[in-house]
């Protein structure tokens, strides 16, 4: 009991019309607060905690299962994963899906790739620079994307892959294979990025390349479209709900470094190709995943659960 005062304190000193917990696992640490309450509450599902982290851990199953039936609401960033969470038991006249908004006035394209200036050095013109962003661990795949960086430079393109991140367990997996691979002299692995170095690294590539074994809705994928770069991305999770293949970029199955391969080098292949598809993509988080139109639909959720509630609290009749 003292463990859950401690945790609701702040919320019943300084009350809020609704409680949103970032994530599954924060909700399920907080379950003997949510009785203290009197605020509906909000859980947000991301992928791994529902995805990975349930794998062959029935404990863990059971206390997502607990989480779902004590909240409110349950906001899934993806489809798929909205499908997942119902799978686990969650009642879905409770689930919503609702994409991160991507702010596509900070990650714009470069006017460089618009026509207006080009980069001096011809040789920068000729690579491909290809960016992945997320954290340095197995479920992202880096592993395949570093055989299949290899293949293309073998094919004799002249290839740069570049990895920001922090390691999250899979730094020295990912650089044993870059010496493994001999891919030391075009792979570089610098650690964390800022927001405006993430940007900027996006800006500069000619291929964004999400290698990952699992998925909820990979943000990076969005803001890279948002640059206007097409995309390479692995068919996991909810990525088809964001990118077309053979119009945003291309989606490939997961573990398959020979698939992605193929899909660098046709964009390697074809700059045209290439520039329309970053049109593409640019327009489609435009019009489906820019931060307005995601901030209103949270917004119009967080409404509904306020009136359900005002509505549920019965009014005193005057004596």
């Amino acid at each position: 009991m003292l463990k859950a005062l401690q945790v609701a304190a702040p919320l019943l000193v300084h009350p809020a019309d609704v409680v949103h917990l970032g994530w599954v696992d924060l909700a399920g640490r907080c379950l003997d607060a949510m009785p203290l309450l009197d605020t509906p509450v909000v859980v947000t599902c991301h992928g791994s905690d529902l995805l990975i982290n349930t794998l062959g851990d029935e404990q863990q199953r059971s206390q997502i299962r607990e989480v779902f039936e004590h909240v409110d609401l349950v906001h899934c960033i993806s489809d798929d994963l909205r499908m997942h969470a119902l799978e686990l038991g969650l009642d879905p006249s409770k689930a919503f899906v609702c994409h991160f908004g991507i702010d596509t006035t900070f990650f714009h394209p470069d006017p460089w790739q618009q026509g207006i200036e080009g980069p001096a050095d011809e040789h920068q013109r000729r690579r491909l620079r290809v960016v992945s962003v997320g954290r340095l661990n197995w479920v992202k795949g880096y592993e395949y994307a570093l055989q299949a960086i290899a293949q293309v430079q073998q094919a004799g393109v002249d290839i740069s892959y570049l990895i920001l991140g922090g390691d999250s367990g899979g730094r020295l997996s990912a650089l044993t294979a870059v010496r493994d691979l001999g891919l030391e002299s075009c792979v570089s692995a610098p650690g964390l990025a800022s927001r405006v170095e993430v940007c900027e690294a996006l800006r500069s590539a000619d291929v964004f390349l999400l290698p990952s074994l699992s998925e909820g809705l990979n943000t990076a994928t969005l803001e890279a479209m948002s640059v206007g770069i097409p995309v390479v991305v692995t068919d996991v999770g909810g990525m088809r709900e964001a990118v077309t293949d053979g119009v945003d970029g291309f989606v490939v199955p997961p573990r398959d470094p020979d698939a992605i391969a193929n899909a660098l080098l046709a964009i390697a292949k074809d700059p045209e190709r290439r520039r329309q598809m970053g049109a593409h993509g640019r327009q489609r988080v435009e019009a489906d995943f820019n931060i307005t139109t995601c901030t209103r639909t949270m917004n119009e959720e967080y409404n509904r659960l306020i009136d359900d509630r005002v509505r549920q609290v019965p009014t005193q009749s005057s004596s």
